[in-house]
């Protein structure tokens, strides 16, 4: 290298520094401002909305790494700890109850349960049903329960796969012919169910790896989200870079076959009329719905709510209360009309 081209370099580095280090400052103090503006976060440019939905996965909450609100268990890894749980992110603030079994509570009215009500449905699912970043009584199976004269029971635990939801029902609670379960799925439920699959259980965990659960929610100033975008633009550029081209694509198909043979390891469901629904974060992805509903299996009534956007929160990817009550209009639809259980039928939203 040339002397001049070495004095370039001196002088150009920290300015390119500089030039960098302000284009984050500045995208920062945007995202900050679209986070706390609905209205903004709108008008927005679709990357900007993107980046800032990133940020906020990387510095919110977690439900289950808040230990006043787990206990360990030896089959479950955790479940919900009897009482209640405060739980709080940018778009809410909310008081999750627990019963003595850890199911979230469900504002069933004393003369309606287990009197004269319409049927009985079993929640199961992860944290959309088990309603992250809702009231107790904003739940769609909280709606169930009020507005439709159904008993209601909400397993739903945030983090649960399908077969840990499962192995929950069969360890505390009694299915009763004519039960109705609804299964909620998640597209990410099917790395613990394929663990499952394989050992024929969930794999053996302590309580000092429930230690290692614990997350730390940051705050939302410039400098933290800065960083935050700094870290993300960082993992983009490297997976560009080391990975492009070899990730691990899974199809539809693959989620069905492994949720199905999950179910085919408890026949107790056999008694019962199981409705399915899949709900991705801000209802993006249906290709397990798809490929599910495509193939008619006998005794699964498969739901396909038509999501709108105001169904989730902006940022948080889950539903908010209107997205509940939708999803228990349809739920309540398929139990009433008797429909649940056969395959051959197909729930749509409103």
């Amino acid at each position: 290298m040339s002397r001049r081209g070495f004095l370039w370099g001196i002088v150009l580095a920290p300015a390119l520094m500089l030039g960098l280090i302000s284009a984050v400052l500045v995208t920062a103090f945007a995202v900050k401002h679209i986070m706390t503006d609905g209205g903004a976060f709108a008008k927005a440019p679709r990357f900007l909305q993107d980046l800032a939905r990133d940020v906020y996965q990387r510095q919110r909450s977690i439900w289950q790494a808040q230990r006043e609100c787990i206990e360990f268990d030896e089959v479950l890894f955790y479940k919900p700890k009897t009482g209640q749980c405060v739980f709080r992110n940018l778009e809410f603030s909310t008081i999750l109850t627990f019963d003595g079994k850890g199911f979230r509570r469900t504002a069933s009215l004393p003369q309606q349960a287990g009197k004269g009500s319409s049927g009985r449905v079993i929640v199961l699912g992860d944290s959309q049903a088990m309603g992250w970043g809702v009231q107790d009584e904003e739940t769609f199976a909280s709606v169930l329960a009020t507005e439709y004269s159904l008993d209601a029971f909400n397993l739903g635990v945030s983090s649960y796969g399908t077969a840990r939801e499962l192995l929950r029902l069969r360890k505390e609670f009694e299915l009763r012919s004519g039960d109705v379960v609804f299964i909620q799925y998640h597209p990410n439920d099917l790395s613990e169910n394929r663990a499952f699959l394989k050992e024929e259980r969930m794999p053996a965990r302590s309580p000092a790896d429930l230690d290692r659960l614990s997350h730390t929610a940051q705050e939302y100033g410039v400098f933290q989200v800065s960083a935050s975008i700094a870290f993300i633009m960082k993992g983009r550029v490297m997976k560009h870079l080391l990975f492009s081209g070899e990730d691990e694509v899974f199809s539809g198909t693959i989620h069905t076959d492994t949720f199905l043979s999950v179910l085919d390891r408890f026949p107790e469901l056999k008694q019962v009329r199981v409705v399915v629904c899949e709900v991705d974060n801000f209802g993006r992805d249906e290709s397990f719905a798809d490929d599910l509903d495509r193939r008619r299996k006998d005794g699964i009534t498969v739901l396909r709510p038509r999501w709108e956007a105001t169904d989730f929160f902006r940022l948080d990817g889950h539903m908010n209360a209107r997205g509940h009550r939708k999803l228990a209009g349809m739920i309540a639809e398929v139990v009433s009309s008797g429909q649940a259980g056969r395959a051959s039928d197909r729930g749509q939203g409103r």
